[in-house]
């Protein structure tokens, strides 16, 4: 009617796959997953795992900070770590790892 507005309201699969898409393009490059392994263990400094991965500072900090961003990654007593939900991702990424290498016996 007239002077009445419509709500839309907020899909809540639409707002989980905006979420994960804000994932998958974190780890958009080998780059990127590269750092996000390494934080499995934690990095204790980016100097020396910039050396490690052969990455440029400015690669290194750039795909750090999306992950970061994607709460794949946080700085927790001065380490960088996965977050809960990085831990999770760690645990796909492995069982995505598993399936690639051994996709010829999975038909």
């Amino acid at each position: 009617m007239f002077g009445e507005r419509t709500v839309r309201r907020e899909n809540p699969q639409d707002k989980a796959f905006a979420e994960i898409k804000i994932l998958f393009s974190a780890a958009d490059s080998i780059e990127a997953i590269k750092i996000f392994y390494a934080t499995k263990d934690s990095i204790k400094s980016s100097t020396q795992a910039i050396r490690d991965l052969d990455l440029t500072q400015k690669k290194y900090y750039t795909h750090l900070k999306r992950l970061i961003n994607a709460c794949l990654v946080e700085r927790a007593n001065c380490v960088y770590q996965h977050t809960t939900l990085g831990k999770i991702g760690f645990k796909l990424a492995e069982a995505f790892m598993n399936a690639v290498t051994q996709k010829d016996r999975l038909d």
